[in-house]
């Protein structure tokens, strides 16, 4: 299947191209205690694996649908933009905070994420 990046660059709509792209929901495990050092959120729709305390980085905003992330690790994991991007009003770079059994919904912004988070 074609990435969105691929789809967009035939000239599709990024949300269009999103969509279409988007695969199953993925399972990846959080690691790292740094932006630099965090696992790569790869899909549109991710579940986080049962680690220590971690964290997952978002990809760079621009081009990009919505993700979301449920954190069934069973500890509070950090979430972090792509480098030099923000999310909500927090500074670049700076990451958010995913309790267990929560999750969250990223859409991509103009020069980061907005976040909403599940009840």
């Amino acid at each position: 299947m074609p990435s969105a990046a691929q789809l967009m660059a035939t000239g599709m709509p990024a949300l269009q191209a999103q969509a279409l792209a988007s695969g199953p929901i993925t399972t990846i495990t959080p690691a790292g205690a740094s932006q630099g050092t965090a696992t790569q959120i790869a899909s549109p729709a991710v579940i986080l694996a049962t680690a220590a305390a971690a964290g997952v980085i978002l990809p760079p905003s621009f081009g990009q649908g919505e993700i979301t992330v449920y954190n069934n690790s069973g500890n509070t994991q950090n979430i972090y933009p792509a480098s030099g991007e923000t999310i909500n009003v927090l500074t670049a770079n700076t990451a958010i905070t995913l309790a267990t059994a929560k999750s969250m919904n990223f859409t991509a912004g103009d020069k980061g994420w907005i976040s909403l988070l599940s009840a």
